[in-house]
């Protein structure tokens, strides 16, 4: 590598401007954007998208249902680490130099922070400098290729890579001053970073003919970690040889922006985990740590370690009780079944066996299932005394799977070529003999059924998919198409999402749809089980020996600790919205009064309607609300302004929102008779529906006492007011 300093001639520039990489991850969506305005994040609804922009960039309605002016990219900024260029640069290849296939890496860290939930990256993009043989700055036309990386933080330097992604189409922008020119890359797929701290590096291969690319050269970067390598070199490496006495490393000088939300995650410091099971009316989850002879109890909600129970050797399979009063454990080293009473959540008894079980289960007539894996017994789950054993069959073993109503078991064996499976009726202690679901595939990893008792879900590596089979008949009703060798599959509780794990990547897949809709993370896990509602998964990182704990919400940009997200479920478990067709909802938007028609007029049991012209308006002729605006006016719920306006762009304000919410609900407000407590709507226009929408319990105001009458109402309030105006149930 070489340092060049750069200067000035009188007549003969020679100036070699220092590179500036300004990375700016796009994600559809926005934390912050708004609902339908005339601008967001400095892009105007007659302005077009960004130069070299492929990712969505114009949002078309307010729902699915509805269609409404384009709004902008919503692109907010996440973190902006950008420093002023300087006059120094290294040559991330030296032109001398062409047999060198890759340029170098340059890398710097960031945070995600807890309260985002999760980022969600799509491109990056970057301005770039390039220099000739002469040492002149020329413009860099077309970039061959680049990868863009993930990392875990190691500290001062990056450590585990989670991402990779090779982008050879890079789109060019504009030349730009100095002949600096822009680039976007498009990440083949998303990269969605859960709260921490990561690094991100950048590696252009650049056509060698018409020159090489430059990082710029280190500066003090807001106190910011750095890196620097060679292709297949160590972090930081060589400094002292290139340097050239400088002191300072070649820089990433980044910027990012997209997405905040979704995707929360914890890791708990278990050890490997074999099995999980979840209390149905507790946040508990039990988890069996086979090298460490215990089982974990962990809070779902906090992501912190409860309790550690002994069990005794190796524990492996879990089951509980229908009830959650017991949770029962294999343990294989001991030929024994440990039983945990979950009041006290210690070992009050224990099964002893001939045999080393396995797997456990528990269903049928309230039976515990076990397998050594081959043969499987049902026991009496207070006693332990044997019920029955289930019919031999050549291919129950190890893996079982059974029906959310207790009615079916299946069964398999763990790795075996080609795989069948064994289904039982377990409706009775005398079960008949299986039928049976024959070759499913090769290398067979798992089994589930899903939440709803539909489907029967194979893992096979040979070929590299994920199969849904009816569970009636056996007969194929679908495929996940992995592309990669699948380490798992798990239904959600309600048999909306599949959890997949494979190639380095996890995912929630759409159950009907066999399509992906939600990253999970970046790394090979095996998916352990789901939580009792639709958000919830659990998994066991086998490299890091975590217990993981998969949390997520039904839209992109809403974080699972965000404080309205229990009332925008709601909103949207009833029907009220599906949020943008980029699968946002942005909550912090401030709510139109064409939304609030929508949103009102939902919540009242109100369908599409259709339009008749009956309106008195003068300004929603063609609008896309106009068949909701003229449904509230024949509803009487509003009569529009004095001059016959509605004024569907304008924004609600907190006085506005209690009028339409109470006529919404057919009350006419009472005097007013002093029964409110807030400081601020003395004598206010509105005070007498403000007053009225306290007393019946829809808001309590803001701590300090005030309501704020003339505060816009964001997406996320408007939730709150709904679901307790049509006292919607939270999740």
């Amino acid at each position: 590598m070489k340092i060049y300093q750069l200067q000035r001639k009188k007549h003969v520039q020679r100036v070699i401007i220092s590179l500036i990489l300004l990375i700016l991850i796009v994600c559809t969506g926005s934390a912050s954007a708004s609902g339908i305005q005339g601008q967001a994040n400095g892009i105007n609804q007659q302005d077009d998208p960004p130069p070299g922009r492929t990712s969505q960039a114009r949002i078309d309605g307010l729902d699915q249902n509805t269609t409404a002016p384009p709004t902008g990219t919503g692109v907010s900024d996440l973190v902006n680490q950008l420093t002023q260029r300087n006059l120094w640069g290294v040559v991330s290849n030296s032109y001398e130099y062409i047999y060198s296939d890759w340029n170098a890496e340059a890398a710097d860290d960031f945070n995600v922070p807890e309260s985002d939930g999760s980022w969600t990256v799509k491109s990056v993009d970057m301005v770039g400098f390039c220099r000739n043989l002469d040492f002149d700055i020329i413009d860099c036309g077309n970039l061959d290729s680049a990868t863009v990386r993930f990392y875990t933080s190691a500290g001062s330097i990056p450590g585990t890579e989670i991402y990779s992604a090779e982008i050879n189409t890079i789109a060019t922008g504009p030349l730009m001053d100095n002949n600096a020119r822009t680039f976007t890359l498009d990440l083949p797929t998303p990269a969605v970073l859960t709260r921490g701290n990561y690094w991100i590096s950048v590696q252009v291969n650049l056509d060698f003919s018409a020159g090489d690319w430059l990082w710029n050269e280190r500066v003090v970067q807001s106190g910011q970690s750095f890196a620097f390598r060679n292709p297949g070199g160590a972090w930081g490496e060589g400094c002292t040889d290139w340097c050239g006495g400088h002191g300072y490393y070649p820089d990433l000088n980044f910027s990012l922006s997209g997405v905040k939300g979704n995707t929360f995650k914890y890791s708990l410091p278990t050890g490997e985990a074999y099995a999980v099971v979840e209390h149905s009316s507790q946040p508990w989850v039990y988890a069996s740590i086979p090298d460490l002879n215990i089982v974990y109890l962990s809070d779902r909600d906090t992501g912190l370690i409860s309790k550690n129970i002994p069990v005794g050797a190796n524990p492996k399979g879990l089951a509980i009780s229908s009830d959650s009063s017991r949770v029962y454990v294999a343990l294989n080293g001991g030929s024994a079944v440990k039983v945990i009473d979950t009041t006290s959540n210690t070992v009050t008894n224990t099964f002893t066996l001939s045999y080393l079980p396995i797997e456990l289960g528990y269903g049928g007539l309230g039976r515990l299932y076990v397998s050594d894996g081959s043969d499987i017994e049902s026991l009496d789950p207070i006693t332990g005394a044997l019920i029955s054993t289930l019919p031999s069959h050549q291919y129950a073993g190890d893996l079982i799977a059974i029906s959310p109503d207790g009615l079916t078991l299946c069964s398999s064996r763990t790795g075996i070529s080609p795989a069948s499976i064994a289904c039982y009726d377990i409706s009775t202690d005398s079960p008949p003999a299986p039928w049976t679901l024959w070759n499913v595939g090769g290398n067979l990893q798992n089994i589930d059924i899903s939440g709803d008792g539909a489907y029967l879900y194979t893992a096979c590596g040979a070929p590299y998919q994920i199969t849904a089979y009816n569970l009636t008949t056996l007969t194929q009703a679908g495929l996940f198409t992995t592309g990669a060798y699948p380490e798992s599959v798990y239904d959600s509780y309600q048999g909306d999402r599949v959890y997949i794990s494979g190639g380095g990547t996890s995912w929630a897949w759409d159950a009907q749809t066999y399509q992906q809709v939600q990253i999970l993370d970046h790394r090979e896990v095996r998916f352990l089980g789901a939580g009792n509602d639709n958000f919830t998964a659990y998994a066991t990182d086998t490299e890091n020996d975590t217990l993981l704990i998969y949390r997520y919400t039904s839209f992109e940009d809403l974080s699972w600790v965000h404080w309205a997200k229990n009332w925008i479920e709601a909103l949207y478990n009833a029907g009220l919205t599906s949020g943008y067709p980029d699968g946002t909802y942005r909550p912090e938007n401030q709510v139109t009064r064409a939304e609030m028609a929508i949103f009102l007029l939902k919540g009242m049991g109100v369908s599409v309607p259709a339009m008749d012209g009956s309106h008195p308006f003068t300004d929603v002729a063609g609008h896309w609300a106009e068949a909701w605006i003229e449904e509230l006016s024949d509803q009487g719920i509003t009569g529009g302004y004095p001059d016959g306006t509605y004024r569907p762009e304008n924004l609600v304000t907190r006085a506005e929102m209690a009028i339409f919410l109470l006529k919404g609900m057919s009350i006419s407000p009472p005097d007013i008779d002093g029964s409110h407590p807030f400081t601020d709507i003395n004598l206010h226009w509105a005070e007498i529906f403000i007053e009225e929408l306290y007393d019946q319990g829809i808001t309590g105001g803001y701590p300090d006492g005030t309501y704020r009458p003339e505060n816009r109402v964001t997406r996320a309030e408007m939730a709150v007011f709904l679901v307790n105006t049509f006292n919607i149930t939270l999740p």
